[in-house]
């Protein structure tokens, strides 16, 4: 089940169109704002940015409305703790975004919209109220044709509210979000527990309730835009364009259902050209088992020719060519998958098919997991925020499993490639590293799953130990310095990895041993330790 958190207002009444503002940004005071037409001069839209945390929230919303090329003006009510940076930055939003600085104690979570008179000049005198929740999609300054105290609120939040000044009572009904049609949505509130800016931090068995991904990529896309255009050293990116041509496909199709529950979409990763004489035979390998409903292959070399008889080896595998060289391909989502579930498995990797089909059975009965056969073991210091990371021992907990061989939900695809904080991709390219940790951490930061590790019946062949990204001499240590930093930078310094202390085995049979009655009380003697 999905809970929606896209809503419409219909307009009461319209006001005259006038010009739209200029479309650069720029710092600017109350007195330096865009002239604008003569309805709009004593009306503006408001919102109040409480602490810190809802910097970042806040952001977005401004910029989504100055998107809309509103004829009003818009004003943000900061506290006066605030750092002149954090004011800047919220104020160069848009031309017409003035920033107004109050007593701390005055813009508390506490403050009543009412309130917002005492903080305004004195010559507005219609206000549009707007949370730091909210996201606008169209331009809404017909809202303003609302009669005064007409809400948007669900229990006690409110989203947005038509202020007018000397309007002390409610003069219209509430207007309920369930009441609001669906179609040509003007506005997005994310009023929910799970936010866009927090998904991967909800930690909840019930985030499928509140998770909505294409609003959540909607936000975040507005979120990489504000970022990135404001830092000059990630124009040298190349992969910088790489998330928002994958995402905007992805985004079209995200609502079709993945209705094959039955089988599995196998994505093998390929990269070096040694081992395309060897990818041939384990495709086939893989195509052995009849639960393997499609294979897709990303070819992550941008500068290495698909050979021919790769191209030509059915309709059930299909050749993914990269424009872009990351890690993060891995990930990406995929329009053609039919089934819930994806195998993802690297070209260096030999398992039976009995045990890939058990490990499937695994994950059908705990599918908010991952589940694969190459634990590993992480730790998290939160006061010196220092990882750690190594291969944990037989008898030992484990808290990750590695993509070399897991199964994991389809969905989970589209989250980790569009949903997750940019500069997490741009990271991972950095180093060539520390994917697989992102998206562990992704996963059981979101839905409070711990991964299962699942021992394969018949022994797994490694051959990547010689040539592999992971021989490299500094691996390890990168992926140390991963854990830190990923936990301490993107969770909060709250560790979303969660330790598992069970492995999931196939049955067989009890070994059952033929004993005589006289020799019971010897043999019970020499249980004793």
């Amino acid at each position: 089940m999905v809970c929606s958190v896209a809503y419409i207002i219909r307009p009461l009444s319209i006001p005259p169109p006038v010009s739209s503002p200029s479309s650069t940004p720029a710092v600017v005071s109350m007195e330096q704002q865009q002239p604008m037409g003569d309805y709009f001069l004593d009306k503006a839209y408001v919102t109040i940015i409480h602490n810190e945390l809802e910097i970042d929230p806040a952001k977005v919303a401004l910029y989504s409305l100055y998107k809309t090329h509103p004829q009003a003006r818009i004003v943000a009510i900061i506290p006066d703790t605030f750092s002149e940076d954090n004011a800047t930055s919220i104020q160069s939003i848009g031309l017409n975004t003035a920033v107004i600085k109050a007593p701390s104690a005055s813009s508390s979570a506490t403050l009543d919209t009412t309130e917002i008179w005492n903080f305004v000049p004195t010559t507005l005198e219609k206000l549009l109220y707007f949370s730091t929740e909210i996201m606008f999609q169209k331009n809404v300054d017909h809202y303003f044709g609302y009669v005064a105290h007409t809400v948007l609120k669900k229990d006690a939040a409110i989203g947005l509210k038509v202020l007018e000044r000397g309007e002390q009572t409610s003069s219209s009904s509430l207007l309920i979000p369930e009441t609001f049609p669906m179609a040509d949505q003007e506005v997005f509130w994310f009023h929910g527990p799970m936010k866009p800016w927090n998904a991967h931090q909800y930690h909840g068995i019930d985030w499928q309730t509140h998770y909505n991904p294409l609003p959540f990529y909607h936000w975040r896309h507005l979120h990489d835009e504000l970022a990135f255009s404001n830092k000059g050293e990630t124009a040298q990116w190349i992969n910088q364009d790489r998330r928002r041509l994958l995402c905007d496909d992805a985004s079209s199709t995200m609502m079709s259902p993945k209705n094959n529950i039955d089988q599995f979409t196998v994505l093998l990763s390929t990269y070096n050209p040694e081992r395309i004489q060897h990818l041939q035979l384990l495709i086939q390998h893989l195509l052995q088992s009849t639960q393997a409903h499609k294979i897709f292959v990303t070819w992550h070399n941008p500068h290495l020719d698909v050979p021919d008889a790769l191209l030509q080896m059915g309709e059930r595998v299909t050749i993914l060519q990269q424009s872009y060289d990351s890690l993060n391909n891995r990930f990406n989502p995929i329009n053609a998958i039919e089934t819930e579930a994806v195998y993802i498995i690297d070209d260096d990797v030999l398992v039976d098919i009995q045990d890939i089909e058990f490990t499937f059975e695994v994950w059908r009965l705990n599918k908010d997991s991952i589940v694969g056969h190459f634990p590993r073991l992480h730790g998290y210091n939160p006061e010196t925020h220092k990882g750690s990371y190594r291969v944990p021992k037989d008898d030992e907990a484990y808290s990750m499993i590695l993509t070399k061989s897991m199964f994991a939900r389809t969905d989970y695809l589209f989250t980790y490639t569009c949903l997750l904080d940019k500069e997490l991709h741009h990271i991972i390219d950095e180093r060539t590293n520390c994917e697989d940790i992102a998206f562990n951490m992704m996963v059981s930061g979101m839905t409070g799953a711990k991964s299962i590790a699942v021992i394969p019946s018949k022994p797994m062949i490694d051959y990547g130990g010689k040539k592999g990204i992971s021989t490299n001499n500094h691996h390890m240590e990168e992926r140390r310095e991963c854990a830190g930093r990923f936990i301490t930078e993107y969770w909060d310094a709250v560790d979303p990895l969660i330790m598992s202390h069970s492995a999931v085995v196939r049955r067989v049979g009890p070994q059952i041993q033929k004993g005589r009655w006289e020799n019971m009380q010897a043999d019970l003697h020499s249980s004793f330790v």
